[in-house]
């Protein structure tokens, strides 16, 4: 199973719960989403300020058939100490196209000040290429419970309206905050 991602092994092989071991399919088969039995649940999605964890969750899903968990730090002939190392020497760190699919990923089950608070941990621990990109491409998300408690504070005549500008203010003050909460405990 050295060519599959971790995520496919349930698509392509089949747990023998006798020898606890998995048996590939005949050559050819593949099984459809719906047919894979639910042997294997997904990796849950995992905060980066976990560390390690986190990172042997994103070497599991783009490093095919690593065969054991030094392997999975191994690039280019080289064992780095760490899984973040490993990681970064494989460029999934850095680029925004990465950081995209992780706030991507999270929005489908994050709520928006969860997802501000992912932001900010990635911002403070990963420093990916263009943190205001980032920001950009998922303001609606991260902005989405704040645009609603503004509407209804000033439907109810509480407020007075607030500005586009002021609702991303509002927005970045948070991710400001958790960025200062994280810097504070290390």
């Amino acid at each position: 199973m050295t060519d599959l991602l971790y995520a496919d092994i349930p698509r392509y092989s089949t747990w023998q719960t006798k020898t606890r071991k998995w048996r590939r399919l005949r050559r050819g088969v593949q099984r459809s989403s719906e047919d894979t039995p639910p042997m294997i649940g997904r990796v849950p999605g995992l905060h980066p300020s976990v560390g390690d964890v986190y990172h042997v969750r994103l070497l599991l899903y783009r490093v095919k058939g690593p065969g054991s968990f030094v392997v999975l730090r191994a690039c280019d002939g080289l064992v780095h100490p760490t899984y973040k190392d490993a990681c970064a020497v494989k460029k999934m760190l850095a680029t925004n196209a990465f950081w995209d699919k992780t706030m991507t990923e999270a929005a489908s089950w994050k709520m928006p000040a969860a997802l501000r608070e992912l932001l900010a941990s990635v911002v403070a621990l990963n420093s990916p290429a263009d943190a205001p990109d980032v920001l950009q491409t998922h303001y609606t998300a991260l902005s989405e419970d704040m645009t609603h408690r503004c509407s209804s504070r000033q439907a109810q005549g509480l407020d007075l309206e607030a500005t586009k500008d002021d609702l991303r203010r509002i927005v970045l003050f948070d991710i400001e905050k958790h960025m200062k909460a994280r810097n504070s405990c290390h």
